[in-house]
């Protein structure tokens, strides 16, 4: 008879969170807010000046944004404790919130696109300045952004995710100071246009690569970062644990993976130290925090299909 010994392993609070703490809770709410204002002050700009690539570069500073609310969310869940009905909590929300706004983001992508396309062809008066000026403003934003997320993402998933939108970011801001200055000393006004198609391009690719992610971590794939067969070999290295099967690893939100597997022991009796030894492993070289192995005796034979 087979005997099922699950090492306890209920998902701390803190996991999703990555300990940021209240201080580090404070300042992605700040830099939330900065990004935030700089978002509208960025589309303003664009409509009074008519710069495509300054409204361009607001949306793809929208992503920034997602990414920050998406690392607010999960600040807040992670301090939500789970339930019966939703034994992991309510991590899966930040993974459809991603999904639904890298959605838009593609849609917007393609719109801006098909303007840019147009003013290629047709280009209108754009009032160079107050673009200079305005972009000058998400730059220095961005700087900021920066600096007060480089303390914390260390520490931390969604900030590190966070702080590489925003230096992302950074670039399309120096291209629309780029194309400000063709317009404004060379009369280039076709530089609106051109930077404007790079910015959509920027704001597709991140798009994409987030609707990969989300889709990849909603079908329970196995995490980009570990290597099943790997993650195989090193249990076998177990004294003691003979075969491993039905194995799986997958990913609950950002920071925070899952696994399940049997593995078959020579002696039974031996059972709480080869538990012990399997999840030190798995923690220190594969960072999975939630274990769940059960233990079987050589001649055991299931009696239910294996998923």
């Amino acid at each position: 008879m087979s005997k099922a010994h699950p090492v306890p392993s209920i998902v701390p609070p803190a996991v999703s969170a990555g300990g940021l703490g209240t201080q580090g809770g404070r300042t992605l709410a700040f830099v939330w807010g900065l990004t935030a204002g700089t978002f509208v002050v960025e589309v303003l700009g664009g409509w009074w000046s008519n710069s495509l690539a300054l409204i361009a570069d607001a949306f793809h500073m929208l992503t920034d944004l997602s990414a920050l609310s998406l690392s607010l969310l999960a600040f807040w869940i992670a301090r939500r404790p789970a339930t019966a009905q939703r034994t992991f909590g309510y991590y899966r929300v930040e993974i459809l919130v991603a999904l639904l706004n890298a959605s838009l983001l593609a849609v917007t992508a393609g719109g801006i696109t098909w303007r840019a396309w147009e003013r290629l062809h047709a280009p209108v008066t754009i009032q160079a300045p107050l673009m200079f000026g305005v972009a000058t403003v998400g730059l220095v934003v961005n700087f900021v952004g920066i600096g007060l997320l480089h303390r914390y993402a260390a520490e931390n998933l969604n900030l590190r995710t966070a702080l590489l939108h925003i230096a992302s970011d950074a670039f399309g801001s120096v291209g629309a100071l780029t194309a400000a200055l063709a317009i404004w000393l060379k009369g280039w006004t076709r530089a609106d246009a051109v930077v404007s198609l790079g910015l959509s391009g920027l704001i597709l690719y991140s798009a994409l690569r987030v609707i990969r992610e989300a889709v990849h971590i909603l079908m329970e794939g196995t995490p980009r970062h570990i290597d099943l067969e790997e993650l195989r070999r090193a249990l076998l290295e177990v004294q003691g644990i003979q075969d491993v099967h039905d194995l799986h690893v997958w990913t609950v939100t950002p920071g925070v993976e899952a696994m399940s597997g049997h593995a078959v022991v020579e002696d039974l009796q031996r059972t709480h130290e080869i538990l012990t030894e399997a999840r030190r492993i798995l923690q220190a070289r594969f960072h999975i925090q939630h274990v769940t192995l059960q233990i079987e005796c050589c001649d055991f034979r299931p009696t239910e299909p294996e998923i």
